[in-house]
């Protein structure tokens, strides 16, 4: 889980970096979208507590199976999205008449 999160953690700050100060354009704007929703599924992964009350089994079975098999899919989904965001990206790129080299070169001018 500590990898998912370091993982999230770098693309959401580099995404964030980026995309500052930009106008995004709309194809862009979705595919940060599909990526936002999976940095949101790994938050509540992260954030997610486990009630006191719960028998102690519960609790080291969702600790020890559950939270873990969820992280593996939840990289495995971050890695897919990420994968999909560079090809869709560098299909655009190569099409963009309007490339000028710098960071925002997705964006509207």
């Amino acid at each position: 889980m500590y990898l998912l999160s370091e993982k999230a953690d770098m693309y959401a700050t580099q995404i964030d970096q980026a995309v500052a100060d930009c106008d995004i354009d709309p194809s862009l704007q979705r595919r940060l979208g599909r990526l936002y929703s999976v940095f949101v599924k790994i938050e509540t992964l992260v954030n997610d507590k486990v009630e006191g009350k719960k028998p102690t089994l519960v609790r080291v079975w969702r600790n020890v199976i559950i939270k873990p098999n969820r992280a593996e899919a939840l990289l495995a989904e971050l890695d897919r999205e990420i994968e999909l965001f560079h090809i869709l990206t560098g299909i655009q790129l190569s099409a963009d008449v309007k490339y000028d080299g710098q960071v925002c070169y997705l964006f509207k001018q």
